[in-house]
C-alpha cells in the first residue's frame, strides 16, 4: 500500500527502529500510538491515517488525544515537537528559546 510506503520512510527518516521501541518504551506507548505517530511524521490527514492503519477515523483521534495527554501536549505540532525534543534532547516545547522574529 502507497501509504505503509510512506509511513514506514517518515519513521526511517526521523528516528531508527531502535529508536522508535526505546521511544515506546520510555514514553510507554502502545504500537498503534506509534504508528499513529508516524503517520504524523509524514503528514497524514485523520481519514489517511486510518486508511493506512485499518481503524475508523474516530479512533485515531481517541490515540491522538491519549498522546496529547501522556505527553502533555494540545495538539498535532506539539506532540511532535515533543516527541522529536524528548528523543534528540533538545529544551522542552514551550521553554523559552532566546528566539527573535525578523523586523518586518
Amino acid at each position: 500500500m502507497a501509504t505503509q510506503a510512506i509511513t514506514n520512510g517518515a519513521r526511517q527518516r526521523i528516528f531508527s527502529d531502535q529508536e522508535w521501541a526505546d521511544l515506546m518504551r520510555r514514553l510507554d506507548m502502545s504500537r498503534r500510538q506509534v504508528q499513529i505517530l508516524n503517520c504524523l511524521f509524514s503528514g497524514l490527514s485523520d481519514k489517511q491515517m486510518a486508511l493506512a492503519i485499518g481503524i475508523a477515523p474516530a479512533t485515531v483521534r481517541t490515540h491522538l488525544g491519549r498522546l496529547f495527554f501522556k505527553t502533555h501536549t494540545q495538539d498535532r505540532i506539539g506532540l511532535l515537537l515533543h516527541i522529536f525534543a524528548y528523543y534528540r534532547n533538545l529544551p522542552p516545547t514551550g521553554s523559552a528559546l532566546p528566539l527573535q522574529c525578523p523586523a518586518t
